[in-house]
């Protein structure tokens, strides 16, 4: 797989962003853990993957590292612990970075291996003035295990400078988590991440295009779901971002269907979600197909409602609405497509405000995007919603879903599932949205011609 490029100016900026969004004077640390190693079997690890935050603010991927940042309120200082070169280790699992490398490669003013943290921690206590009481920040949630050995370091910390437990830094500092103010600068996306998740978007493009030329009666969901991965693999992505979602006939109609086993029909559709992650960035795409070359005239006609719906969404993915905005947007489209079907009857806000089509549409119509599939940045600010703003990046996916065992719908229509997923850029204001996966077929008409081409080659 490829790897993401640093860029040492950005990163940067980055973190001198984290310190001026603390407005801070007193003295603090930032201690930022990354990824733990998680077994697989007996004798087998799963992939390793960096921590997205811990990778957003430095830029370094390797495990068994921690990143720290001091501030006596004036003046800080970013240092990298990290694990030390070990040539017989290295043989067997590849190349470190060691602290030289993490120094020169990735900017920290200091460098040392990861089993010397401890003893900077307390070394920072030693010189701090008499009386202080500085607040310490980490990404505590994430990691949990590791907070433990953090008090025991600040408790040791504490002995060294005072020689009585009973005093108690632990207990007059304050332990404050650290993702909510870097998950809110990752609200924002600065070019070189937009310029990831393009690629990414691009790759997925082509993923999708070559299912939908591909896709025929007889095959199995898992065979759909290798014809996508290969693609990702082949440009350089670490895999799919996501579990892949390749439900067809009624497993359509499971919103996080997973188990992709079960064998295609003719005249069925197969709703494919899935994503890739290009040097740790995501992209997310869905398209509902015909499993045959065409689709029914009731697919077709809920491939309609849908896109509608996907199409007024997105004009609504810009500077000053909110999520909530395009959340409504999509809904009111897709009632009145509900209604046209006779399963909906009556004034449409009435129906939205008593969610009378939640039956049909129980998710969302999108979430934010970046080095995660669910970007965990805030939704909320102050308790509204948070508007969006140029650099912000998020799915729109509307969908209409009727369960196979849905009495409440004719015949007909159980055992259909009908979603559409695009990645949008939020643009300055008065320029349309950037559409990233755009390129991709997503009307009825134009997914039909793109099979009707392949299949005459």
């Amino acid at each position: 797989m490829l790897y993401p490029e640093y860029h040492k100016i950005a990163f940067a900026q980055r973190r001198q962003n984290l310190l001026q969004n603390l407005k801070d004077s007193h003295p603090f640390l930032i201690i930022l853990y990354n990824s733990p190693v998680y077994p697989m079997g007996a004798d087998a690890h799963f992939p390793y993957r960096a921590d997205s935050s811990f990778f957003y603010m430095t830029g370094f991927q390797e495990e068994e590292s921690v990143a720290l940042l001091w501030s006596d309120g004036k003046k800080s200082r970013y240092q990298l612990f990290v694990r030390p070169r070990d040539p017989k280790m290295e043989q067997w699992n590849g190349l470190r970075a060691g602290p030289e490398g993490a120094k020169n490669k990735f900017m920290a003013d200091e460098a040392f291996p990861i089993h010397e943290l401890d003893i900077q921690v307390q070394d920072w206590f030693r010189k701090l003035p008499k009386g202080s009481l500085p607040k310490i920040y980490s990404n505590f949630s994430t990691h949990p295990r590791l907070f433990e050995k953090l008090r025991s370091t600040l408790t040791k910390a504490q002995e060294a400078v005072h020689g009585d437990t009973r005093i108690g830094l632990a207990e007059a500092s304050a332990y404050i988590e650290i993702l909510p103010y870097i998950r809110a600068l990752r609200l924002i996306k600065d070019s070189h991440e937009v310029k990831e998740l393009r690629e990414s978007s691009k790759i997925n493009v082509q993923a999708h295009l070559q299912l939908m030329q591909e896709l025929k009666p007889g095959m199995f969901e898992y065979q759909a779901q290798a014809i996508i991965e290969k693609v990702y693999i082949e440009n350089g992505c670490r895999g799919p971002g996501y579990s892949s979602i390749l439900g067809s006939g009624p497993n359509a109609a499971i919103l996080h269907y997973h188990e992709n086993n079960r064998q295609m029909k003719e005249g069925e559709m197969l709703l494919a979600d899935c994503g890739c992650e290009f040097r740790m960035y995501q992209s997310d795409i869905t398209r509902t197909l015909p499993v045959g070359k065409t689709f029914t005239p009731l697919q077709r006609k809920l491939m309609d409602i849908v896109h509608e719906a996907k199409k007024a969404a997105i004009d609504v993915c810009r500077e000053g609405y909110t999520r909530m905005d395009i959340h409504r947007t999509a809904s009111l489209s897709l009632i009145e497509g509900l209604k046209s079907l006779k399963i909906l009857k009556g004034p449409t806000d009435k129906i939205y405000e008593k969610k009378e089509h939640f039956k049909y549409y129980p998710h969302g119509t999108g979430h934010w995007l970046g080095l995660d599939v669910h970007d965990p940045a805030p939704c909320f600010e102050n308790g509204t919603d948070v508007k969006l703003k140029a650099g912000n990046v998020l799915t729109v996916e509307p969908g209409l879903y009727f369960m196979e065992n849905d009495t409440t719908v004719p015949k007909e229509f159980r055992g259909l599932g009908v979603r559409l997923e695009d990645d949008i850029v939020v643009q300055v204001k008065g320029k349309a949205p950037e559409n990233l996966t755009g390129d991709l077929p997503s009307t009825w008409q134009d997914i039909e011609r793109v099979k009707k081409t392949f299949s005459n080659r």
